[in-house]
């Protein structure tokens, strides 16, 4: 009998097995892959198990369903195994009522495999499903409260392949683990000891054969885990040319660079193809081997069997058994067979996990309370890339005033806002800020006092209601307020959906003015008391951009700073900084 699960076979070196949950042993190996990522990637402990079984957590009761399901599977092949032989000893004697007998119990025996299959399968994807969902939303949370400097260090497209290819395998692992091993421990047990009562001369040769797969197979430990690890890199490095060529397609066409980047996205396919052709052929070879060391099992156990019947010294039925418990045995060490290929693929995907999860959060401080009333860099210093990109940084800016930074492309301006957010730390210096209840260094907490309109407008895909409301709750009427201070409401009333209007990211289907328009208008909505504006009215004319700051300027008790080398916006500002050579100077 084919074992449970069948409908959606795990197939790995050339070998299709499956349990009844439908996982096969990927789970059996991601005891190694995901304990050893966990908990200390060398051994297989019981502190790494309890580690990876916590994420089933809540899900228990159906993983327990499950377990009892592939146990009881297991033992019904071995049934099985012993009604066939009932049937044909039956049948050889004449026993009319032996074969009806024997032919219900089969029939009960394939009936409870099937309502097996399906309760497993149905269970199991729910469990799967659930982890994966849960460990995806914990890495997306982790992500968002990681240090800025650290996650600058990946590229989006590789950080968004971690957390769908690399989870799914480790959800998977994570799920399966009690089941299959179950199984397989089951399994074993009973073919093994009907084997031994039956002919305990062709269990010692298949317990040899066993043993010799577990060796065999673990000199291909270090180049299936680097190669799975190797893959999954260069699949990040694919999306990533493919994600940035689809984001910046204008620049593409205009540059007349299709036929380069078709290239690049060439070579990259074909080195992550032949990646996967040496890990896939690998463990071919492997598959291969041991699958034919089984099939050489089964055909001397029929040749054993035809000259036992040929001496009288085997019944036909006892034949038929023996049969079917090779298929038991062999099963398992089958899958063992293709689980080392999965073992190493999901212990590489679960360290890649933890490299991410393992990037320092943010110091979350307690609250910032009190309205802003001040802000103060003093004798700041940052430096990455091997330079210095702020040396001394001095400046004061004050409640309700308009102040404007100026400076050359590149000399540290944004760099300074980021460490006004706390994104970034002083190296030298520091940076305060004043409420109206004491004072406080940058922190994710103090965010709350700041908006935020960057370069490129950092608009999302959704309406224009989203993307102005963004992290606060939509109110209509306060939303076009907004609108009306960016000088934005006048054409989000000409579109023909108003607020509904969807755009694309980045504001697709808008023009750069309007983009930007809306990015102020989600700064202004969002009631913060100082603004940060990072060259927020570059592409706005000259008319416009005064109207906007006037309005901005007017806003009581609002506070902001523009990076800005435009006229219009100079003359509003009530003060002017000077960024120069890492310096920071006042222009009086």
């Amino acid at each position: 009998m084919s074992p449970a699960g069948e409908s959606a076979p795990t197939e790995v070196s050339g070998i299709r097995y499956t349990c009844c949950s439908g996982a096969a042993f990927l789970c059996a190996g991601c005891i190694s892959g995901c304990g050893g990522c966990f908990m200390g990637r060398k051994k297989i402990d019981r502190t790494a198990l309890r580690q990876l079984f916590g994420l089933t957590r809540g899900k228990r009761g159906a993983l327990l369903v499950v377990i009892i399901g592939n146990a009881l599977f297991a033992v019904s092949g071995a049934a099985f195994a012993l009604f066939c032989r009932g049937v044909i000893d039956a049948a050889t004697a004449g026993d009319s009522g032996g074969i009806i007998a024997y032919a219900l119990l089969l029939c009960g025996v394939v009936l409870l495999q099937l309502a097996l299959r399906l309760i497993c399968n149905m269970l199991s994807e729910k469990v799967r499903a659930a982890i994966e969902t849960e460990l995806r939303g914990e890495m997306f949370g982790g992500l968002l409260s990681a240090e800025l400097s650290d996650i600058s260090g990946y590229h989006t497209a590789e950080l968004v392949n971690r957390m769908f290819s690399d989870v799914r395998i480790c959800a998977e692992g994570a799920a399966n683990i009690l089941p299959s091993a179950v199984n397989l421990v089951t399994q074993l047990l009973c073919a093994g000891v009907l084997m031994i009562v039956l002919q305990p001369w062709f269990a010692a040769v298949f317990a040899a054969a066993g043993i010799m797969v577990f060796a065999v197979l673990s000199i291909f430990r270090g180049r299936l885990k680097g190669l799975h690890r190797q893959v999954q890199e260069k699949e990040g490095k694919v999306r990533a040319l493919i994600q940035e060529t689809l984001s910046n397609i204008a620049v593409v066409r205009v540059f007349s660079a299709e036929s380069t980047l078709l290239g690049k996205n060439a070579k990259n396919q074909r080195e992550h193809y032949d990646l996967r052709m040496k890990r896939r052929t690998l463990g071919v070879a492997a598959g291969a081997g041991f699958g034919l060391i089984f099939q050489a099992g089964y055909v001397l156990a029929l040749v054993w069997g035809g000259f036992g019947i040929f001496s009288g010294t085997m019944s036909y039925g006892t034949l038929t058994a023996v049969l079917q418990l090779v298929n038991q045995i062999q099963s398992p060490f089958a899958g063992l067979s293709s689980l080392f290929p999965q073992y190493y693929a999901a212990a590489a995907s679960a360290e890649r996990i933890m490299e991410i999860e393992r990037l320092p959060h943010e110091e979350n401080s307690a609250g910032t309370r009190g309205e802003f009333t001040e802000l103060r860099v003093d004798g700041v210093r940052f430096s990455y890339g091997g330079g210095d990109v702020l040396t001394r940084a001095d400046m004061t800016v004050k409640r309700g005033e308009i102040a404007a930074l100026t400076g050359i492309s590149g000399g540290g301006k944004t760099t300074l806002f980021m460490l006004i957010f706390g994104m970034y730390r002083p190296q030298a210096g520091k940076i305060t800020l004043v409420t109206t209840q004491g004072e406080c260094a940058p922190c994710a907490a103090s965010r709350r006092l700041f908006a935020y309109v960057p370069q490129g407008n950092g608009l999302f895909s959704g309406t224009i209601r989203e993307n102005i409301a963004f992290a606060v709750p939509a109110d209509d009427e306060r939303i076009m307020r907004a609108a009306r201070t960016a000088c934005a409401e006048e054409f989000i009333m000409q579109l023909p959906d108003g607020l509904d209007t969807v755009i694309g990211e980045n504001g697709a289907g808008l023009s750069e003015g309007q983009a930007q328009r809306i990015a102020v208008a989600r700064a202004v909505y969002s009631g913060a008391d100082f603004l940060l504006m990072d060259e927020a009215t570059s592409a706005l004319d000259a008319d416009t951009e005064y109207r906007l700051l006037k309005n901005i300027a007017a806003l009581d008790g609002k506070t902001a700073l523009i990076v800005t080398h435009r006229p219009a916006a100079l003359e509003i500002c009530s003060r002017k900084f000077i960024l120069k050579d890492g310096v920071i100077n006042e222009q009086c």
